[in-house]
């Protein structure tokens, strides 16, 4: 039983036997707590939240994650785990936001995503405010030139 678990009554149960439904209204109650006092969390907090909600989240629907991830984006103590597993969902309207902007993705994971993921993964990447020279050569080398040529024709660019 972890620490979270221990804290609140019924939650180890919910993570290992709960319904989706149950799961994901578990999962967005405690996501709103986090974000209630983010701004003040020391990390051990923010490990704390991170474990929980590294097991809750992905039971959630694809637009309760997605509302999460936008949110997720934007903070510079995001929990590291959750961001990671929501960046490296196969759905862009979730991994999106994080890839754009999340502070705490490494580069050795954007690096992995970058290399595993589509083309939709890497435009969003391509989109961070800056990219290091690693991550740089695999958009660089995986990037879709015609499909980014078509895309700019379009654009009128």
């Amino acid at each position: 039983m972890t620490v979270a678990t221990s804290l609140i009554p019924g939650l180890d149960e919910i993570v290992r036997n709960g319904d989706p439904k149950r799961r994901a209204e578990a999962a967005r109650r405690i996501a709103e707590l986090y974000f209630g006092g983010a701004a003040n969390f020391r990390p051990d907090h923010v490990e704390l939240f991170d474990g929980v909600l590294t097991d809750l989240v992905p039971h959630a629907e694809p637009a309760a994650r997605a509302a999460l991830a936008q949110r997720l984006s934007l903070l510079t103590n995001a929990p590291r785990r959750l961001v990671g597993q929501l960046a490296r969902e196969d759905e862009i309207l979730i991994a999106g936001p994080l890839l754009r902007r999340s502070p705490v993705i490494d580069e050795a994971a954007l690096i992995e995503i970058a290399r595993l993921r589509g083309q939709s993964h890497l435009l969003a990447m391509s989109e961070r405010p800056s990219l290091t020279p690693g991550v740089t050569d695999v958009i660089v080398r995986r990037g879709d030139r015609e499909g980014g040529q078509a895309r700019r024709r379009q654009c009128g660019g």
